[in-house]
């Protein structure tokens, strides 16, 4: 009967301890459309002044580096 009783309490304790050793197995990673979300980042513009002499008058104009445009003409420096 002691026999018995081992055999049984040995076979219990391996089941419980398979089934605590039970690999998890990940589900494959996918991207769907509707759950990505898009992020912007705002930066500030930067910008360059640029300065010339024109009939002995000098005169800047603002150049915009971000865009690769003049923001203004050229005006007289004050």
């Amino acid at each position: 009967m002691n026999l018995k009783k081992l055999i049984i309490s040995s076979i219990l304790v391996l089941l419980l301890c398979c089934s605590f050793m039970t690999p998890a197995i990940a589900a494959p990673y996918t991207l769907d459309s509707d759950t990505t979300e898009s992020y912007s980042i705002t930066r500030a513009e930067e910008t360059k002044w640029y300065y010339r002499v024109n009939n002995g008058v000098m005169e800047k104009r603002l150049w915009s580096i971000t865009n690769g445009e003049w923001l203004t003409d050229w005006e007289p420096v004050e």
